[in-house]
């Protein structure tokens, strides 16, 4: 078996790789944090509507 096997992606494709699939790991973690910030905006806003609604049933 050849050293290439091992790395298949050695040398200057390998860091175009390498640079790719960092960047792509950077904005997931962006996406994920502004998932995590919209869904918390959402409970929140739903967690207002039904307390309010429930106000307004028992007056």
């Amino acid at each position: 078996m050849a050293a290439s096997s091992c790395a298949p992606f050695a040398g200057t494709i390998g860091d175009a790789a390498n640079a790719v699939l960092a960047a792509v790991g950077y904005n997931f973690r962006r996406i994920l944090a502004w998932l995590r910030l919209f869904v918390a905006f959402i409970n929140d806003a739903l967690f207002t509507l039904v307390t309010q609604a429930e106000s307004v049933q028992a007056a």
